[in-house]
């Protein structure tokens, strides 16, 4: 009887003492597990999805065979800072030219503006002069000269003909010489009349 009841006391006493080994272990999985789910929702963001906030990285190959990484834009603000700017292409310049290359003030390819010293329709102008006496041209058609002149005040239309450099041109009692800096009026062999040209042209050819 007496061995009875120290034996039913023992097994009392041991049962007592495994449960606090017991609760500690599971109490130090519950820590572990809470741990483990903190890391977790921390990596991930609490379950949010960020990939539309984290660039995508791709790998170029490079000349010396090395990778090097490259981060792509994946936000709309991204691609816009990175769009390089377009410059409009400036539209060519355009100049209007009156008459050709050479000629001086107030010649254009018809004669002197403003003066009677102008080529005729279906003529093309071969020379002209203009000096303080007044302005000539001589005007070329068919293979023929036409000397127009307003010199002294006054206006002429003749025919010419080029021998050189100088234009001739016969009228019923002279003869008019023009060329690149003078004309000259000769009659009976002598020049009676005359004066400069300080601005002349000649077409070439």
């Amino acid at each position: 009887m007496v061995s009875s009841k120290k034996t039913g006391s023992a097994t009392a006493h041991s049962s007592k003492s495994g449960w606090p080994l017991i609760a500690g272990v599971v109490l130090l999985a519950g820590s572990v597990l809470a741990a483990v789910g903190f890391v977790a929702w921390t990596v991930w963001g609490g379950g949010k999805n960020n990939n539309a906030e984290r660039p995508t990285v791709v790998v170029t190959q490079t000349a010396s065979g090395q990778g090097a990484e490259a981060a792509v834009p994946t936000t709309e603000s991204e691609i816009e800072d990175q769009t390089p700017a377009t410059t409009p292409e400036a539209s060519p310049s355009t100049v209007a030219a009156s008459g050709e290359a050479g000629m001086p003030e107030g010649l254009t390819q018809s004669g002197w503006s403003g003066t009677t010293a102008v080529c005729g329709d279906g003529e093309t102008l071969a020379f002209a002069g203009r000096g303080p006496d007044g302005a000539a041209v001589v005007c070329a058609s068919g293979g023929e000269y036409i000397y127009h002149s307003a010199l002294f005040g006054g206006s002429l239309t003749n025919t010419a003909y080029l021998e050189g450099p100088t234009f001739y041109v016969p009228t019923d009692d002279a003869l008019i010489t023009v060329s690149d800096g003078s004309f000259g009026v000769r009659q009976g062999g002598a020049r009676v009349a005359g004066g400069e040209f300080t601005e002349s042209w000649r077409a070439q050819g």
